[in-house]
């Protein structure tokens, strides 16, 4: 049974939360969700018999094997996507049940679907993300910790190649988060970072008021490539502990090399996630506590990646949870 506090120390006053409000919730969701699935199964049985008799029927008809096949294919798999629209819906609600109680209890907001990706524009400028051709974003979660107010969201950028018949190919070149959190040291230009041998290889600098930036630290040198429009305040914000920071950053998030810049008072950060907060199976059970584990996690994330920006410095890096996380996976 997984202890709330073992995710994250922010996390204790779950165990109550979920006792008193998640479970009971869960459980009633579950009794429906397990009525849906028996349906289902029926549903499923159905439409694979009709898609059955109508492939048989197409063959009879035409005796064409290929257009019976997908004929009989089409049906079956229309009957048994509406089948699963009701068990599906149950999963939704409960997704978004546990959304809403995890949300509030954090004190963030959270939207889903259908608003305007805040500063994308700024993302793109600073040349944190490829060019694309088309663009999706969702779960967007707003906040403040440690004082200082943030944002982050997950985005899609996909492009598109064509063959010589014009049938289109699409490619996803970026899928994760994109976060802005207000950043405690005051600045005034804009620095970009990111690791040597990663995203700026080969690439121009972000602007033309932008030039090289030399970091101080020889070690550091070798493992990032940076770019700002004031050096001196640069090398200032580029300090061995920020760096330090942007390596447990890396470590963190298994090697995506994230990439961040500084600019109009906040720190924006650039990193490949993947898909995350999904609202898991509708063929497992609602009502278990590894499905708010797994969403905790998610938040985790997100709290882990502010407090390694943002958090004081209170001796050694390493002593962070998410180094201590990797420490016991390895172990």
């Amino acid at each position: 049974m997984t202890d709330f506090s073992t995710i994250h120390a922010d996390f204790s006053s779950f165990e109550t939360l979920y006792t008193d409000e998640i479970e009971p919730k869960l459980q009633t969701m579950e009794q429906e969700r397990q009525q849906k699935l028996k349906g289902f199964w029926r549903g499923l049985a159905i439409a694979v018999a009709v898609g059955a008799a109508i492939g048989g029927l197409l063959f009879f008809l035409f005796g064409h094997a290929v257009v019976a096949g997908i004929g009989g294919l089409v049906v079956a798999g229309v009957g048994i996507a509406i089948a699963y629209m009701p068990l599906g819906k149950v999963n939704k609600q409960a997704h978004d049940f546990l959304m809403e109680t995890v949300i509030s209890a954090l004190d963030m907001a959270y939207t889903e679907k259908g608003f305007t990706p805040p500063e994308f524009s700024t993302f793109r400028s600073m040349k944190l993300l490829p060019s694309d051709d088309r663009r999706s974003f969702e779960d967007l979660v707003t906040g403040t910790r440690h004082g200082a107010d943030f944002f982050v969201y997950e985005a899609h950028l996909e492009t598109v190649t064509r063959d010589k018949d014009g049938d289109e190919t699409w490619h996803t070149v970026f899928r994760g988060q994109l976060l802005k959190i207000g950043y405690p040291k005051k600045f005034l230009g804009k620095t970009v970072v990111a690791r040597d041998a990663g995203w700026f290889n080969g690439m121009s600098k972000p602007g033309k008021d932008y030039s090289k930036v030399g970091i101080a630290s020889p070690r550091f040198e070798k493992l990032f490539e940076a770019w700002s429009t004031d050096q001196v305040e640069a090398r200032e914000l580029l300090d061995p502990v920020v760096l330090e920071r942007f390596l447990e950053l890396e470590n963190l998030f298994d090697g995506k090399k994230p990439r961040a810049a500084f600019a109009d008072g906040a720190l924006y950060l650039a990193v490949e996630t993947g898909n995350v907060m999904q609202k898991g199976s509708s063929f497992a059970s609602i009502a278990s506590r590894e499905r708010v584990a797994s969403l905790l996690k998610e938040f985790a994330i997100i709290y882990d990646l502010i407090d390694v920006i943002v958090k004081p410095v209170e001796g050694r890096i390493e002593g962070s949870y998410a180094l201590r996380e990797k420490a016991g996976k390895q172990a």
